[in-house]
C-alpha cells in the first residue's frame, strides 16, 4: 500500500464546492507545512477539513500553519477539526498556528475559548 501523495505546493485540493484546502509539505527540520483553507467551515465541510488537516499531521509534522484569510464563514462544527488537530499536536509538543485569520475565524475562536489551543498571532 502506498502513502497518499500530498498535492503540489501551488495546487488546491477541492474537497467541497464551499471548501478548498491546499498545502505544501516541508522537508524534515524545515518550516512547518502550510495549509490554506478557504470558503465555509461548517458541518457540511467538517469531514473534508478534518481529512485535509490529518493528511499533513500524519507526516509527522509537529507544527502546522493554517491560513484562514479566505474563510468566509465558520461555525463550531467547522472549528472542531482545527481543535482536534491542535490537541493531537499538543500531545507531541507541537501546535497549530492560524495565520492571517479572517474576522469570522478570530471571533469564533475567541468566543469558543479555543484560543488556548490555537495560536492567533497578530489577530485583532
Amino acid at each position: 500500500m502506498t502513502s497518499p501523495v500530498p498535492p503540489a505546493p501551488d495546487s488546491w485540493v477541492s474537497t467541497d464546492q464551499r471548501l478548498a484546502a491546499g498545502a505544501a509539505l516541508s522537508p524534515p527540520g524545515g518550516p512547518p507545512p502550510v495549509v490554506h483553507l478557504r470558503g465555509e467551515l461548517d458541518l457540511a465541510t467538517e469531514a473534508s477539513t478534518r481529512a485535509a488537516l490529518q493528511l499533513w499531521t500524519s507526516t509527522g509534522a509537529l507544527h502546522l500553519v493554517v491560513v484562514t484569510s479566505a474563510v468566509t464563514f465558520v461555525d463550531c462544527a467547522g472549528l472542531r477539526p482545527l481543535r482536534e488537530v491542535a490537541a493531537a499536536l499538543a500531545v507531541r509538543g507541537g501546535c497549530v498556528e492560524l495565520s492571517t485569520p479572517s474576522r469570522s475565524v478570530v471571533r469564533l475562536v475567541r468566543l469558543s475559548g479555543a484560543s488556548t489551543g490555537l495560536a492567533l498571532p497578530g489577530a485583532r
